[in-house]
């Protein structure tokens, strides 16, 4: 998991004005229809298990849409640190032969 891009191993020797145009590129050409799927349910699997367990905690409140919508903050942040990320290092991976174009 990587919160900065100049911590992705795969971008340290390219410049740093260049580094999000190429992270960009990565992330773009690693995604398929089948993992915008993936994404979309963990998002409303993330919303319904908060909005379950705000259920559970206060069955008088009525506090299950409100848990439910920070849910989805919380999917999203699974979605990139554990799959939008390695998948991108593993675009970047396989085309390491690319980044010369990137570099002065």
């Amino acid at each position: 998991m990587y919160w900065r891009l100049r911590d992705i191993p795969e971008l340290q020797a390219v410049p740093a004005a260049r580094q999000r145009r190429l992270w960009s590129e990565a992330v773009t050409r690693s995604f398929n229809v089948r993992r915008l799927l993936a994404t979309l349910m963990g998002y409303m699997l993330g919303a319904l298990l908060f909005a379950g367990v705000g259920y559970l905690v206060w069955p008088q409140a009525d506090h299950g849409l409100l848990l439910g919508l920070i849910g989805i903050p919380g999917a999203g942040f699974i979605n990139e640190f554990a799959w939008a990320q390695p998948r991108a290092r593993r675009w970047l991976r396989a085309h390491a032969s690319e980044l010369d174009r990137y570099l002065p």
